[in-house]
């Protein structure tokens, strides 16, 4: 039964229904441990989230789910949600949705590696900061050198979520840098696991390389098809190395380490099955090791920024 009091109007019992209701749809979200980032990034918003995740991790241990869909926004407010989601007890998920850009991708990247997800039509944008300087010439500037140094952090900290190079992230992010879903998804062979069994996989030998007592580079050695078969003969080898080891040589010495170490252990060639056409440092050091062309796997590798692009497969014998 409804009484109407002075000052009532028309609309108070369907204005109680809809706040009843808006109260049932709030209790079951935040026992559904789901926070939704959307929009743009701002002080506001990133109190809203992290008041959120607050109160989750005060109520269990139980992990936490943020949805991300945000064309970016203000830096340090995404950095605090970004650290929240660090900083908590309780494991969160972050699952991009729409799309994730600029200060939206760094609240994506706080969740560790494995407990990041995207939906299908999930787009991420990366780019350079950016910020509207004004004002005297000395606080130009400022706000000059304070933007490298937001470029640099950010740089480091997306290396560090991706595992690629900073200088990496630095080239990509020198433009706007889309990725869409699958583009963005990492680790296909099964992340850092299953980096290492590639890495050391059957028949495999491992070398790695020293700069003044620190592993700046490792390569492996292997059958590039079964060992006991008929092509056993002719070997595979991967290297990698490590950004500070550039300008010392370090990929040549494994390449000539590499190729001597080969021929000790009876392989007759060596073989480079999927070179990538776009990687030309590399196809350069190669040629001038000794390595042809032998093949061309037309539009085999989907590269990020060129698009699809030829595969070579180089070869050497020994």
């Amino acid at each position: 039964m409804y009484t109407k009091f002075d000052g009532d109007d028309e609309d108070t019992p369907k204005k109680d229904d809809e706040a009843q209701a808006s109260g049932r749809v709030d209790n079951l979200f935040f026992k559904s441990r789901n926070v939704i980032i959307a929009g743009e990034i701002n002080d506001k918003l990133a109190q809203r989230a992290v008041t959120h995740l607050f109160a989750l991790a005060e109520e269990s241990d139980d992990p936490i789910n943020v949805f991300i869909s945000s064309p970016g926004g203000h830096v340090e407010s995404g950095d605090m949600v970004h650290d929240v989601i660090k900083f908590i007890r309780p494991k969160v998920r972050t699952i991009g949705s729409g799309w994730v850009a600029s200060a939206g991708a760094l609240i994506f990247v706080g969740a560790q590696k494995e407990n990041r997800y995207c939906l299908p039509n999930t787009r991420f944008l990366l780019h350079q900061p950016s910020g509207g300087i004004r004002g005297q010439v000395s606080d130009l500037m400022i706000q000059a050198e304070q933007i490298r140094i937001m470029s640099e952090r950010f740089h480091k900290l997306f290396a560090e979520a991706t595992g690629q190079t900073q200088e990496r992230i630095a080239e990509d992010t020198q433009r706007d840098f889309w990725l869409k879903a699958h583009e963005a998804t990492a680790d296909p062979a099964g992340g850092r696991a299953g980096g290492f069994d590639y890495w050391r996989g059957p028949g495999a030998v491992n070398f790695v390389a020293e700069l003044e007592g620190r592993i700046v580079g490792t390569y492996y050695v292997k059958p590039n098809q079964n060992a006991k078969g008929n092509a056993g003969h002719v070997c595979n080898a991967g290297y990698c190395t490590s950004p500070e080891a550039r300008g010392h040589g370090v990929a040549q010495a494994m390449l000539s380490h590499s190729l001597e170490e080969a021929k000790r252990r009876g392989f007759r060639a060596m073989q480079y099955n999927f070179v990538v056409s776009t990687n030309t440092r590399a196809i350069d050091t190669w040629t001038r090791a000794g390595f042809e062309t032998v093949g061309r796997l037309p539009l085999a590798f989907h590269h990020p920024r060129e698009g699809y692009v030829d595969a070579l497969v180089m070869f050497r014998p020994l």
